[in-house]
């Protein structure tokens, strides 16, 4: 029976984050009683950068449960969001886990899903389109794995704080908006590549979204924030297919 987890925007900030201690419950404790492939959507960490040792060192203990994980031969993987870029080296190259840049379809039983992480689905967003395309260019990948981890520890705690100002005026002021913009996406892209469910991330708003296309039921997740509720999304080929596993009372 295929089972699958989807996690994005845990934000991360150390082994000292109450989410981190819950993230490792949730492999110690669901994962082993159930297990199944493991969909990180970005944004898994508040910043990682490259293959430094100051982040591989802090989050040691996922990186094993993760190993195991790909090790009973269920998938692991990782897209790159707007606070983890450029893992390609240490996550793919060197733990073997998949990664993806932009976005992938994947078939589980009889469905067909569309991931990504979701920083592309607000396209009036002309200046954070500049800055994705920015960070992801040839010089800034060079010096991703130049600069080392603590350069990169300090920029990303000024970034993320910057960041986390803004998530926060869109949480208080744009959730309506946010979710409109999402659901837009998923029927907007349907039109270019068929796919049963899309499931993204990046918005900071939790959101399930039911639409027809073609007489066919397509659903839409957005998969929110662990900055407000701490929540996993789970696929089962069993009925229902779809929960949502909350970590607080697990």
């Amino acid at each position: 029976m295929s089972v699958c987890y989807f996690l994005s925007d845990l934000h991360l900030k150390g082994r000292s984050d109450k989410n981190y201690e819950k993230l490792i419950h949730f492999f110690e404790v669901t994962w082993q009683s159930k297990p199944g492939d493991v969909i990180l959507l970005g944004d898994i960490f508040d910043l990682w950068v490259a293959d430094h040792s100051l982040f591989i060192s802090e989050y040691k203990e996922l990186i094993e449960y993760l190993k195991k994980t790909k090790s009973k031969n269920y998938r692991v993987l990782y897209f790159e969001g707007n606070h983890d870029l450029h893992l390609d080296k240490f996550w793919s190259q060197t733990l073997g886990f998949e990664v993806i840049p932009d976005l992938t379809f994947i078939r589980w039983d009889n469905l067909v899903f569309r991931l990504e992480h979701g920083d592309l689905i607000n396209q009036e967003d002309k200046a954070y389109l500049k800055l994705r395309k920015f960070l992801r260019s040839p010089i800034m990948t060079w010096l991703a794995f130049v600069l080392p981890g603590f350069f990169w520890n300090y920029l990303g705690k000024k970034w993320s704080s910057a960041s986390r100002k803004k998530s926060q005026i869109y949480s208080a002021e744009k959730i309506s908006w946010i979710r409109d913009l999402i659901r837009q996406h998923a029927q907007k892209q349907i039109e270019t590549q068929y796919f049963d469910v899309i499931v993204t991330g990046h918005m900071h708003v939790r959101d399930e979204f039911h639409f027809l296309f073609q007489g066919k039921n397509i659903t839409s997740y957005n998969l929110g924030s662990w900055q407000e509720e701490q929540k996993i999304l789970v696929y089962q080929q069993s009925s229902p297919n779809f929960s949502w596993l909350d970590l607080n009372i697990i």
